[in-house]
């Protein structure tokens, strides 16, 4: 018999942060499916005028375990 949990999946974020080229500071955060979704957004945001130089992705899952 295994110790190991059945576990499900219930929700999951992915979340992009843009870091500003000159400002090396967080400029702009978003939730999206993808990084394609993540720039149309960014582009379309107060932000697009600020040169990127990083785009760090976070992914969060949280699972239900029985």
């Amino acid at each position: 018999m295994s110790d190991t949990p059945t576990v499900k999946l219930v929700s999951r974020e992915r979340k992009f942060n843009f870091v500003g080229s000159i400002r090396r500071d967080v400029v702009f955060t978003v939730v999206a499916e993808d990084m394609a979704d993540a720039w149309r957004q960014f582009r379309s945001s107060a932000a697009a005028s600020i040169d990127i130089l990083f785009v760090i992705k976070t992914e969060t899952e949280i699972y239900l375990t029985q």
